[in-house]
This record gives structure tokens, C-alpha cells and sequence, in this order.
């Protein structure tokens, strides 16, 4: 005598357990597409805080002493260069009392097809010039 398959064993052999393979892979998909749309953006907005921050840190740069509408147009430079929307009436820079206070507040929009996702930045970095 054969012995009689399993119930799970037949409903596997009629396709039946494909549905939710494919849910995982759509599921798996969208993530991939959120992380390749989002990630990217917000490494560069990141990378410009660094940047910001060298401006106080960085002995080269500090060296130079440069005037605040020389430091808001190297900022807006590497912002563009990051592909950041960026206006350049966003960046704020005070360089007085050996001091530069530098604020640059901006917003990302990544556009998921679904649904528009904004992320809200606003760097602000004050340190002293002088060690």
C-alpha cells in the first residue's frame, strides 16, 4: 500500500504556497526602493553637516579667518555639489567675536510613488575659532 500524502504536500504540488513568496518579493522590493531612493539624499545632507562643522574645526579653515559671505558661499558650493536643495538664503553665517555661527535649515523630498516623504534638516554649529 502507498502511503497517503499530507494535506500540505498537495496543497504545495497545486502552486498554492506561491502567492506568499510573491508578497515577500514585493515586500522585499519596496524596501529595496525606499533605501535607494532615501539613503542616498540623507548621506549627502549628513556629509554636509561634517563640512559644516569643519569650518570650526579645521585648522586650515580656521586659519583662513574668512568672512561670512566667503563661508556661506563655500557652503552653498558643496551643497550643490551634494545635490542638496539648498537656496542659498538657507545658510545663516555669523563670523564675529572669533566665532563662526553657521545654521542651514532645509527640507528633502524623496518621492516614493506612493507617498511623498520629507525629511526636515536644520544644522546649527557654533564653536570658537581660537583653541
Amino acid at each position: 500500500k502507498v502511503p497517503e500524502r499530507s494535506w500540505t504536500m498537495r496543497n504545495r504540488e497545486r502552486g498554492e504556497g506561491k502567492l506568499g513568496l510573491f508578497i515577500f518579493l514585493a515586500i522585499v522590493a519596496a524596501g529595496i526602493f525606499f533605501l535607494v531612493k532615501w539613503v542616498p539624499p540623507r548621506v549627502n545632507a549628513y556629509e554636509l553637516r561634517d563640512y559644516i562643522g569643519e569650518w570650526n574645526t579645521d585648522p586650515d579653515l580656521v586659519m583662513r579667518r574668512a568672512d561670512a559671505d566667503t563661508v556661506r558661499a563655500d557652503i552653498f558650493r558643496k551643497a550643490q555639489k551634494l545635490n542638496l536643495p539648498i537656496d542659498i538664503k538657507d545658510i545663516k553665517v555669523a563670523a564675529t567675536g572669533g566665532k563662526y555661527d553657521i545654521k542651514v535649515v532645509f527640507d528633502i523630498t524623496t518621492d516614493l510613488k506612493v507617498w511623498k516623504k520629507v525629511d526636515h534638516y536644520d544644522f546649527d554649529t557654533t564653536a570658537t575659532l581660537s583653541n
